[in-house]
């Protein structure tokens, strides 16, 4: 264990995706979470069944039969696929303008029993672990939602992120 945690980054893309996702869905309500769920599942069950029906029938013409032609299989397969598509895509464009906005010189930030410490060319600014709401560990980074954003800890930046985590998250439990 250790004192005091300090890191010097600039965000990547997949790190700033991630971390868009995460705040995003932190902000979200249970009900609203799951109206996107089964607006996913209605699509991933659109394009499915376009793809079954384009399958079936390329099969038949295969085999030498030759039903007639309709154009629903092409139609669920293109509304499934776009709304599947769609949300990676906003995620792609929101990171995009959100590094456009990073300080190119990086990010330091410093973590300890009392808070986080982010400084950046323009920015100093000084939180205790009681405005962290939730903390989780990502496949990119450990995510720390505060107020409607996310700090974004890029896992590179750690020696051992899993031992920074548990750290993290003991002094955050410390304080609650």
């Amino acid at each position: 264990m250790t004192d005091k945690i300090t890191l010097d980054f600039t965000l990547a893309q997949d790190e700033m995706v991630e971390g868009i996702a995460m705040a995003s869905n932190a902000l979200l309500l249970p009900w609203q979470r799951r109206v996107i769920s089964v607006a996913l599942l209605v699509m991933a069950l659109l394009a499915g069944a376009g793809a079954m029906g384009l399958f079936i029938w390329a099969y038949t013409a295969a085999t030498g039969g030759m039903p007639p032609f309709y154009i629903g299989p092409i139609v669920f397969l293109l509304v499934g696929g776009f709304g599947l598509l769609q949300y990676g895509m906003q995620l792609d464009w929101m990171s995009t303008r959100a590094l456009a906005c990073e300080d190119p010189t990086g990010t330091r930030i410093t973590v300890d029993a009392a808070g986080i410490h982010v400084q950046t060319t323009h920015e100093d600014r000084r939180l205790g672990w009681p405005a962290v709401f939730q903390l989780t560990h990502g496949k990119t980074a450990i995510f720390m939602s505060i107020g409607g954003a996310a700090f974004i800890l890029p896992n590179r930046a750690f020696d051992d992120p899993k031992a920074a985590f548990a750290q993290m998250q003991s002094w955050h439990t410390a304080a609650q």
